[in-house]
């Protein structure tokens, strides 16, 4: 108890020893109750509340958050039933990370392991041949020193050398920090924002970070904790020699297996009783596999399915056919590996080897049981039981309920099989079905999603077959989610291969779901991927999709001057093709991008422009939800009510879950601001259910900030603040695509409304920070009027007068009328 309290009085020392009265202010706690806290000699421990908000007002970073905290669990076990709390104890809310892949029928290396226990830098790279068992490796040293890393191993593939493209470090990163609990909308988009999250949230922490199959150190380099609590185990074909240099990595290169371990391996596969009774023709197996742990376990999978074959006779066919003997061959690895595929293919039924030389066809990293019924022209829903043969023979490894994955030198293979064995119609035929399939199983989930967003007329995409039909919108976003990878291998794919067309209408298929998900990194990496396609094509229809997309990514991160740019560039496309449903969606998007730079007036002409050009209404409900907000915004809210009860019934007539949830949170946010906020509740409480009920989070986010307004102006202060501090932890910024301006300021207002100032003041600072003056002036203004407020109540008018001058800057700028407030304030 006593070495506890003493680091809590280290941190308050760190912090420059402030005052048990200044940090009453802060924390909102009595100076009494702080005193006691930081008694090294009380016997019970302070509550977790006041421990977390002590180290708030303290400026603790987020390691150090998470370390008291699992050091308080520990305690409080301790003194609620006497056992000594573990040495790491984490809270019951979230476990450590354990995400180190499953391994079987590991064997030998035991020099290795030696070695690698004797590593002394905190990052170490397995270098080796193509086969040679490097990531085995690397998983059973993990698993064995588990122990040593108690707050959690991680474990990356980032696909350095795969038929998908290399993980890019920006994604790798969206993963780790979402496994170590930050919420994937609150992924910040920029890399040295990621990095720097990444090295802060493992600063103190004993964790393993396992980065398999890295390309080089470019790759890699991004992904380093940069604390010598944490180890970064990497596995690469290359020796990454610039790690060794710059970050002194070392290095352990790994050889083939020795004799005796592949022996070993193999009597591990087959048994020992079928090894020993020929040992002359394991061994010679054993050679023809040149050690090499792929070959060998590919080799046995052979072997196992003819239990009578003896292995003299399997070892005579290698010899036969001469190709496992290629193994030997040192500067071609990967064509030495294809001898032992040769082997497994032979043996597969006619079925097994058509479902094989389909599966290199597909682009991504994963395969689906639907994906290869389509190839095959069956229907997604139709079973394809040559996988499980495949799996069996080790050339598939399950990746759950009708999930598969394989060996990027298997799937090369494969692609080798389907160039050969197949006819150029056949493999264009099923590549088609598969690519219609995508496209219309993405434009299901949309239409479940989202159904008033635009879409493009599929007209030239000559689709062939049927989508996947889903039961629910939480389906259909559970698809996309498991998809995803292979949706975004395949629009990288096919804007640089072909058919480019394909890239860009998959991109425009998904921005719904997009939009209202979240899945902001691989949003902005295909769309770049589509628009620079559709350039090359001179697609005008390609090249409006794409910066209308491209524009709401940029709005949505505050970026407002060039969400302008792209909305402008979109209407002009759409005009020149005479798309009149794009120009009204590209004038819509371009009244909201000036409504959030406070030019309200020339939003509503937009707007109004967007509306009259609508041909099928599908968009109304959106255009009418903006209208209703910028009419507030202009001090008219009885009008911007009547419009926001027409885009709740033209949403509920178009069955449109995400904009039915948007408008009835643009509704109760009016009814607020004209006094009436016990009406809001009703229809803030069915917002929130149908924002769940689509999965939308960016619709469940205006609600929780609807929320927190009523809340606040019912004078029920404790529920506001608790909605308040969940909608800015979700997103702490733009720079993360997080949010609306709108969401943060009611978020910020409903704290000042309940005497929380000093959070209030902080977390408009953060924001602060992000919004840049000449794109944001509404926002800055809202934020410095906040600011202001809170510190007139806090300290009197004198300490709010540079915000408040501030905000009246800024609000020159715009024409909102609440530039008028500020003049009795500032005399």
């Amino acid at each position: 108890m006593g070495e506890f309290i003493r680091g809590l009085r280290a941190v308050r020392l760190r912090a420059g020893e402030p005052s048990l009265g200044e940090l009453g202010r802060r924390t909102s706690i009595p100076a009494s109750t702080l005193s006691d806290a930081l008694n090294t000699g009380r016997r019970r421990l302070p509550s977790l509340e006041l421990v977390r908000a002590l180290l708030h007002g303290c400026g603790a970073e987020p390691a150090e958050l998470a370390w008291f905290e699992r050091a308080w669990y520990g305690l409080k076990q301790q003194q609620d039933h006497g056992a000594a709390p573990p040495r790491e104890t984490a809270p019951p809310e979230r476990g450590a990370p354990r995400q180190l892949p499953p391994l079987h029928g590991f064997s030998g290396r035991a020099d290795y392991l030696a070695e690698l226990d004797t590593a002394v830098p905190s990052i170490t790279v397995i270098t080796g041949t193509v086969g040679v068992g490097k990531t085995a490796l690397a998983v059973h040293w993990a698993q064995q020193r588990a122990e040593s890393f108690p707050d959690g191993q991680l474990f990356v593939d980032l696909h350095g050398h795969a038929v998908a493209p290399a993980l890019d470090p920006r994604r790798a990163l969206s993963l780790l920090l979402q496994s170590l609990g930050v919420a994937g909308e609150s992924v910040p988009v920029d890399l040295e924002v990621q990095t720097g999250l990444l090295r802060s949230l493992m600063t103190g922490r004993r964790m393993l970070l396992v980065l398999d199959n890295a390309r080089d150190a470019e790759q890699v380099r991004p992904l380093l904790p940069g604390t010598s609590s944490c180890h970064v185990l990497v596995t690469s074909r290359n020796t990454l020699g610039g790690l060794a240099v710059r970050e002194g990595a070392r290095q352990v290169h790994l050889g083939e297996l020795s004799e005796a371990e592949a022996l070993d391996l193999l009597a591990g596969r087959l048994g020992a009783e079928r090894v020993a009774a020929e040992p002359e023709a394991a061994r010679e197996l054993v050679r023809l596999c040149a050690c090499l742990p792929l070959a060998l376990r590919i080799a046995a999978a052979n072997l196992v399915g003819h239990p009578d074959q003896p292995l003299a006779d399997f070892a005579a066919q290698l010899h036969g056919v001469n190709r496992l003997a290629r193994l030997q061959v040192v500067d071609d690895p990967d064509a030495a590996v294809a001898g032992a595929f040769d082997l497994s293919y032979a043996v597969l039924s006619p079925e097994a080897k058509r479902a094989f030389r389909l599966i290199g066809l597909m682009p991504g990293p994963e395969i689906s049981a639907p994906a290869i019924a389509v190839l095959a022209g069956l229907s997604p829903h139709e079973p394809v039981p040559a996988l499980d043969s495949l799996a069996a023979a080790n050339l598939l490894e399950p990746g759950g309920t009708g999930r598969f994955r394989c060996h990027d030198l298997v799937r090369l293979y494969a692609g080798r099989c389907a160039r050969h064995e197949l006819p150029a119609v056949e493999r264009e035929a099923a590549v088609g079905r598969l690519q219609s399939w995508y496209l219309l199983t993405a434009d299901a989930v949309a239409e479940l999603h989202n159904p008033t967003m635009l879409r493009l007329p599929r007209t030239e995409c000559q689709l062939v077959g049927t989508a996947s039909e889903f039961a629910s919108t939480v389906d259909a976003v559970s698809w996309l989610d498991r998809e995803l990878p292979n949706l975004v291998a395949l629009i990288e794919h096919a804007a640089t291969a072909g058919p480019r067309w394909l890239s860009w209408h998959l991109v425009d298929a998904l921005r719904a779901s997009f939009y209202v998900s979240r899945q902001d990194m691989e949003w902005l990496a295909c769309a770049q991927s589509a628009l620079e396609a559709a350039q090359a094509e001179g697609d005008l229809l390609g090249i409006a999709a794409t910066c209308n997309t491209m524009g709401i990514a940029a709005s949505s991160r505050g970026e407002l001057a060039l969400s302008e740019v792209r909305f402008q560039r979109a209407a002009e496309c759409f005009e020149r093709v005479g798309f009149q449903a794009g120009i009204s969606s590209a004038l819509n998007n371009l009244g909201d991008v000036l409504h959030h730079a406070g030019q309200l007036r020339r939003a509503v002409d937009f707007i109004e422009r967007s509306l009259s050009l609508e041909v099928n209404r599908s968009n109304q409900s959106t255009h009418l939800s903006n209208l209703a907000a910028i009419h507030t915004a202009l001090g008219q809210p009885q009008k911007g009510l009547g419009y926001g009860l027409r885009a709740v019934a033209a949403a509920e007539q178009m069955r449109a879950g995400a904009a039915l949830s948007y408008s009835l949170s643009d509704v109760a946010h009016v009814l607020c601001r004209l006094g009436r906020a016990d009406e809001s509740l009703g229809y803030l409480d069915r917002a929130l259910t149908v924002a769940r009920e689509n999965s939308a989070s960016k619709c469940e986010l205006s609600a929780l900030a609807g929320l927190a307004l009523a809340y606040s102006i019912l004078g029920r202060h404790d529920e506001a603040v608790l909605h308040a501090r969940r909608v800015l932890s979700l997103a702490p910024g733009p720079e993360s695509m997080g949010m609306d301006p709108q969401h943060q300021s009611c978020a910020i207002e409903a704290l000042v409304a309940a005497g929380h100032f000093d959070e209030a003041l902080a977390q408009a600072a953060s924001l602060l920070v992000f919004y840049d003056p000449s794109e944001n002036a509404l926002t800055r203004a809202r934020l410095h009027l906040l600011a202001g407020n809170a510190l007139a109540a806090r300290d009197g008018r004198e300490a709010a007068l540079e915000h408040w001058r501030s905000a009246r800057e800024a609000y020159a700028h715009t024409d909102a009328p609440e530039a008028e407030a500020l003049d009795p304030l500032l005399g």
